[in-house]
């Protein structure tokens, strides 16, 4: 028997009428350096901004059954038809717990800081 490789990539194009024509990507692995880490990078850009963010899920925290996950995104937002946009920075922390096979339970915490910028029409 042997093992998948946990390497993983995906591409993504469109079009949507708040965004116009997009393009997305992720690349990750699911076993970030053979310790059962699942990591991934992604980035978004449309015709009214763009979005990068990574995150590492511990599917295990301290050795229970509570997967934890972290991550950090950057983010910039231009709408169609606004004189300003909007430019994110954040982070957030999360973990989640099954009681029950249909029941799940979760506590996140996010930071962002969020400010705006005229952008001159």
């Amino acid at each position: 028997m042997e093992e998948k490789k946990p390497y993983f990539v995906e591409f993504g194009l469109g079009y949507e009428t708040q965004r116009g024509f997009f393009f997305q990507s992720k690349a990750g692995d699911h076993n970030l350096l053979g310790a059962n880490k699942d990591a991934w990078l992604g980035f978004d850009m449309s015709q009214t901004g763009y979005r990068a963010e990574t995150q590492i899920i511990e599917p295990r925290f301290w050795g229970s059954r509570i997967p934890m996950n972290a991550g950090i995104f950057v983010e910039e937002e231009k709408k169609f038809n606004q004189d300003f946009g909007t430019r994110l920075i954040g982070a957030g922390l999360g973990y989640s717990y099954k009681p029950l096979q249909r029941m799940t339970t979760a506590l996140s915490l996010r930071f962002e800081q969020r400010d705006q910028f005229y952008r001159g029409l």
